[in-house]
């Protein structure tokens, strides 16, 4: 019993290197049966705040002279104070990539033993877990986390993933927000989502959506980003 317990949380952070090691091209043309590391051919994106945007006046300008300060997601990451994260963006955009990638970056971060409060990634497509959340709306982030996982990472200890976000350990990326498809379950996923927020305050949330998936209650919540195109560079 106790040989189960030392060591799960570096196994989970291996599981989850391994379950993210490659580029997901499920929607991608990519001329042959090779599909690239994720670790390879990543290029960080640059978001900005919805605010600076809306009072630039012209959202949608992509010239460097008319767009407001821009942030990547690691730097936002990287602060020692809770931060929660809505970010919204065009299908395609790099939205899901962006967390992936966010993802191992944190993995990494507590297998090489670096100090780090938010080393524990969970990352949650969350159209996979509507039908649960909308059958049990009490029911807990340790839980959907624990049913995602399932025995990839091996045994779990008694209570382990409580205790991680009892304790602030953890970053949590919740991805496609508007891809639950009827409005009634996003709704109520929303709405469970808000309460993680007030639950687990010492831990970082990042929420992606398009923009009109993203329900004004969440943004009371969050600081709003917007995931910015690519530029020719």
């Amino acid at each position: 019993m106790q040989a189960t317990v030392p060591g799960y949380g570096q196994r989970y952070r291996r599981w989850v290197l391994d379950s993210l090691r490659y580029l997901d091209v499920q929607d991608l043309a990519t001329g042959g049966d090779h599909v690239p590391e994720l670790g390879e051919v990543y290029v960080d994106v640059a978001l900005v705040s919805r605010a600076a945007l809306q009072a630039s006046g012209d959202p949608l300008s992509q010239a460097a002279g008319d767009t407001p300060e821009r942030h990547s997601l690691s730097d936002l990451l990287d602060r020692r104070s809770p931060v929660v994260l809505a970010v919204t963006g065009q299908p395609g955009s790099g939205k899901s990539t962006m967390l992936a990638a966010a993802a191992r970056r944190s993995a990494q971060t507590g297998l090489r033993g670096r100090q780090s409060p938010r080393s524990v990634p969970i990352l949650l497509a969350l159209r996979e877990h509507a039908a649960s959340i909308v059958a049990d709306p009490a029911i807990s982030l340790s839980d959907v986390v624990r049913n995602a996982v399932g025995g990839g990472a091996g045994k779990e200890p008694s209570g382990w993933w409580g205790r991680q976000l009892r304790h602030g350990r953890c970053l949590v990326l919740l991805d496609g927000l508007d891809e639950v498809a009827r409005a009634s379950d996003r709704s109520a996923v929303a709405d469970w989502v808000g309460r993680q927020l007030a639950a687990h305050p010492g831990n970082h949330f990042v929420i992606t959506s398009r923009s009109y998936g993203l329900p004004g209650t969440l943004t009371t919540q969050a600081d709003v980003f917007v995931l910015r195109p690519f530029t020719a560079d």
